[in-house]
């Protein structure tokens, strides 16, 4: 055989081995990309969107059960029904449900006196015509039981 028929065979045999080594790496590649996101599409897509929703409703349902517990706290009705004279005492109930729940802030708007109590006490009066105070008006004439929303916390 020849110098000269030796270097082609050696061109084309290498050619043909690097050319094989490329469409089993293309090839594998194809079949993993397409595998994992299958994988991904079936069970980490799902899994990452039921963490989500639990975290969600954890964050909506606590607030949801605190306020009904407060709203049928006998306290706070007697609290209330008794004139809300003495305000260190919801300064206190406030004060207590805030560290209890951890909560970043605990407030109590009377329907008799229309004043806006916090865990440092009175904050102010809600008045129907102060743009800030209109969702109050707002939520006491709701059908629905309670309303999730978010809105700045005038105490801070």
């Amino acid at each position: 055989m020849t110098k000269n028929r030796r270097n082609k065979l050696i061109i084309v045999i290498s050619s043909m081995m690097v050319a094989g080594f490329l469409l089993t790496t293309l090839i594998s590649y194809q079949l993993a990309r397409t595998s994992m996101c299958e994988q991904i599409v079936s069970s980490s897509l799902p899994l990452t969107s039921d963490n989500i929703y639990s975290e969600l409703q954890r964050d909506l349902v606590r607030p949801i059960f605190i306020s009904s517990l407060m709203a049928q706290d006998t306290f706070v009705r007697d609290w209330i029904i008794g004139g809300e004279k003495d305000v260190e005492q919801i300064k206190k109930y406030l004060g207590e449900i805030r560290d209890t729940y951890s909560t970043h802030s605990c407030f109590l708007v009377s329907d008799t006196s229309q004043n806006y109590y916090y865990y440092n006490g009175i904050l102010k009066e809600v008045r129907p015509e102060v743009e800030a105070d209109q969702w109050y008006f707002r939520v006491r004439e709701m059908e629905e039981l309670y309303e999730t929303n978010v809105d700045p916390d005038l105490v801070c």
